[in-house]
């Protein structure tokens, strides 16, 4: 599996960042660099979202909307945390997006309650993108979660 892009909408401190992990042929290898709180740990964590549903924060470990954006909510509306993963797998090409709704409850709340989730993988044939079914079986015959750390 080859990482090409990340696109990160509302998750943790990202509103709407696009991380290119393949900037071309003779530029094969990317560093991942910052201080300490910048997101580094926050993308490996949205990468192990958006393939497998999970997420482990050492704060927060339920929280993953932008609590900014959450804010500016009023009490029962709802916001999509959102990640995409474009990569390619035996020289296809895919994307995986992770969509996961929250309601704001209260003033208050900066967590939001889970409403909906869905999970699609499209695979490129030619110049068309084609949904496949089942795609977190297709997602561990590339990378089981048990080799994901």
């Amino acid at each position: 599996m080859i990482l090409k892009d990340l696109h990160l909408t509302n998750f943790r401190p990202f509103v709407n960042e696009t991380i290119n992990f393949h900037p071309g042929e003779d530029h094969n290898v990317v560093v991942v660099h910052g201080q300490n709180g910048s997101g580094k740990t926050t993308l490996l964590n949205a990468i192990h979202w958006v393939l497998y549903g999970e997420a482990d924060f050492d704060t927060h470990p339920d929280r993953l909307v932008n609590q900014g954006e959450m804010s500016k909510l009023e009490p029962g509306e709802q916001i999509t945390v959102s990640v995409e993963l474009n990569y390619t797998h035996d020289t296809e090409d895919y994307r995986l997006v992770r969509e996961t709704v929250f309601e704001r409850a209260h003033a208050a709340d900066f967590d939001g309650n889970e409403v909906d989730t869905t999970v699609t993988l499209e695979k490129k044939t030619g110049a068309v993108w084609e949904e496949l079914g089942n795609p977190s079986h297709i997602v561990e015959q590339a990378l089981p979660q048990r080799l994901s750390d």
